[in-house]
């Protein structure tokens, strides 16, 4: 291999095997609220009329994506500096807590339109 540099850290096999599974879960989880952005940036371009300030919901529905991209992104990060199962794991659930958080949220109040 190269001259002088050795891997850090060496992963088992089941850490690996629970790391793609805790990712995947995870995209999954993130993977309706992007669909439910790009549909509000599509709206907001389609039907200007319907909105006040239709930049406004152009740019919500893009926030919306961006967001889930770099929960993504953060928690494929987070995930390399794991090395047991178990911490995997408990990462995954709070970062899919986190996401659906706001829905959650929302849910909760009864008289929400």
């Amino acid at each position: 291999m190269y001259a002088g540099l050795k891997p850090t850290v060496e992963r088992s096999a089941n850490l690996n095997i629970t790391l793609f599974f805790t990712v995947l879960i995870l995209h999954f989880t993130c993977m309706p609220i992007a669909r439910d952005g790009i549909a509000m940036v599509k709206y907001a371009l389609l039907h200007p009329d319907e909105f006040n300030h239709p930049l406004s919901a152009f740019l919500l529905g893009v926030f919306t994506f961006t967001s889930m991209i770099a929960a993504e992104l953060v928690c494929m990060s987070n995930n390399q500096s794991k090395k047991s199962v178990s911490d995997a794991m408990v990462s995954a659930i709070g970062f899919s807590l986190i996401i659906n958080l706001p829905a959650i949220y929302m849910n909760s109040i009864e008289d929400f339109p």
